[in-house]
């Protein structure tokens, strides 16, 4: 009998093993998982009785999915691999890996996974090559009392301009789903049937609604007008910002800046990591490294 066993678990236990993760991510948390409107069936792969691997799938028409937004759902190791030897640590995680893959092969047609940026020995799918990988990155900021002395001069002039007429302005942590959408569609320009599902809005409103996320927004006193939002989500280690949305007439006043100023400040009290969430177009890349953000890669993994 092996010593690698896979099994299916209940969102109980997967809750129980995912706490035990290394990253502890909140795209893998069972609690936020069971928010989607997709099937979602959790794995686990042991060895000898000891969990290594915790693997959470999406599944929409039998096959495994990575949803708009969505970062990071794949096979995540255990605290326990880590304590593992460093002369067993190839061939135990190589060994997960198969047991775990042979058998998801066999349940589902077309596979799509991620990495945390925090797994990322990934030599079992280069050597195996039964899956594409593709490199992404993403935009890790870790915050310092003086965090602003990295920003870009840019984004440091735009900061001290909207501080100007700060009074003018008011901090809320309240957004409704029109607002959420509008404020897309000045950024993003589709229409707002396909925005909502572009930017799966019904899920991250259902999240909002039962307290599972968090959002900075700023108002306009006078009219009580939203003007920028960051919606995120956030971790045992990490405030992960989903949305960053701002209306056409005031991004040029520095009002986007003003709102990332405050999640950074939230994450330095919280002490914890401020994650952009995908980094892999250029434009996109720019603009949060000159936040002081540092670029963190991940590996996508398909079958396709």
């Amino acid at each position: 009998m092996s010593k690698f066993i896979f099994s299916e678990i209940n969102k109980d236990e997967a809750k129980k093993v995912w706490l035990k993760t290394f990253s502890q991510n909140c795209f893998n948390d069972p609690l936020i998982l069971e928010n989607l409107d997709h099937k979602i069936k959790y794995f686990m792969v042991t060895n000898q009785g000891t969990p290594i691997i915790f693997w959470p799938t999406i599944i929409n028409n039998n096959n495994i999915i990575i949803p708009n937004n969505f970062y990071y759902v794949g096979p995540t190791l255990t605290d326990e691999f880590y304590k593992l030897k460093n002369h067993s640590k190839v061939s135990v995680l190589n060994e997960t890996l198969e047991c775990g893959l042979n058998e998801i092969f066999k349940k589902f047609k077309k596979i799509h996974f991620q990495s945390h940026p925090s797994f990322n020995d990934i030599r079992y799918f280069l050597w195996n090559k039964n899956l594409n990988v593709n490199i992404k990155y993403s935009a890790f900021l870790q915050p310092q009392k003086d965090f602003i002395i990295n920003w870009r001069d840019l984004r440091k002039r735009q900061l001290k301009k909207i501080l100007k007429i700060k009074e003018k302005l008011y901090i809320d942590q309240s957004v409704t789903f029109n607002e959420i959408l509008n404020l897309a569609q000045g950024t993003i320009g589709a229409n707002k049937k396909n925005l909502k599902e572009y930017i799966n809005l019904d899920f991250f409103i259902k999240l909002y609604e039962k307290q599972l996320s968090k959002v900075f927004s700023l108002r306009e006193k006078k009219t009580k007008k939203i003007l920028s939002i960051c919606y995120t989500i956030e971790d045992q280690k990490s405030v992960n910002l989903i949305y960053n949305f701002a209306d056409n007439q005031w991004k040029n006043d520095g009002i986007i800046q003003l709102n990332i100023y405050q999640v950074i400040k939230y994450c330095l009290k919280k002490k914890k990591i401020l994650d952009f969430n995908g980094a892999n177009s250029y434009v996109g890349a720019d603009d949060k490294g000159s936040y002081g953000s540092e670029e963190r890669i991940y590996f996508s993994f398909i079958n396709e």
